[in-house]
């Protein structure tokens, strides 16, 4: 009788056993079938910029927008850095907030690569470099950083070499600028100094040019300096 008990429950650890092991493997055929159907999904989801505008509301202009993969594989919207790299230069050269004429009529030929301070930050800019005790440029008649004599200095060197470079930067130092929204596309004012104090700078980047809005709270000279030329 023992006997008999045993083996039945022998079989039916066996039938258990052989059960698991089907069902393990369906299950993991199917994991892996999804898995592959998932990478086929995200290798052609990508959207358009007006899929993408009715998904999350954008209203701006369609032009303005460029698609961006974040580290997740998301899609986004931003505004391009051409655009937006118009935008800030615009407002900073009518030192307030510009038109969409006044970003049309942007001739960006007017300026050649070095290093162009705006002519509202000029003075700022010459006192932060006597802070650091760099006294070898000088700012000419057209707002460009000018060299005037030689200088060991480790930061005269890297002032020098930005203006010798093939790309311009230009400086202004506000601690705010004007941007698109991202969502509307609008022209509106950002105040970075206002939203982080220890915030140094807000750079915007275009093929060739960059631009470094510097912020006007209590930083350290030096911090600035390190912000201009790292």
């Amino acid at each position: 009788m023992n006997k008999k008990i045993l083996f039945l429950i022998s079989c039916i650890l066996i039938v258990l056993l052989c059960t698991t092991i089907i069902i393990y493997k369906k299950n993991s055929s199917k994991k892996v079938e999804d898995l592959i159907i998932e990478e086929d999904n995200s290798e052609n989801t990508d959207k358009t910029v007006e899929e993408i505008k009715q998904e999350i509301g954008a209203t701006a202009d369609e032009d303005l927008y460029e698609v961006q993969k974040e580290y997740d594989g998301r899609e986004i919207l931003v505004i391009k850095p051409d655009a937006q790299y118009k935008t800030v230069l615009a407002g900073i050269l009518k030192n307030g907030e510009p038109t969409e004429q006044d970003i049309e009529k942007l001739d960006l030929s007017n300026f050649h690569k070095g290093i162009w301070i705006s002519e509202t930050s000029r003075e700022k800019f010459l006192q932060i470099l006597e802070k650091c005790k760099i006294e070898n440029f000088k700012i000419d008649e057209d707002g460009y950083l000018v060299k005037i004599e030689e200088s060991s200095n480790e930061y005269s060197l890297k002032l020098e070499e930005i203006i010798n470079s093939e790309t311009l930067t230009v400086i202004d130092i506000k601690g705010t600028c004007y941007i698109r929204d991202d969502m509307t596309g609008e022209i509106v004012e950002y105040p970075f100094k206002d939203m982080d104090l220890y915030q140094i700078c807000e750079i915007f980047e275009t093929e060739g040019s960059k631009i470094i809005i510097l912020t006007t709270n209590d930083v350290e000279e030096i911090d600035m300096l390190k912000a201009i030329c790292d």
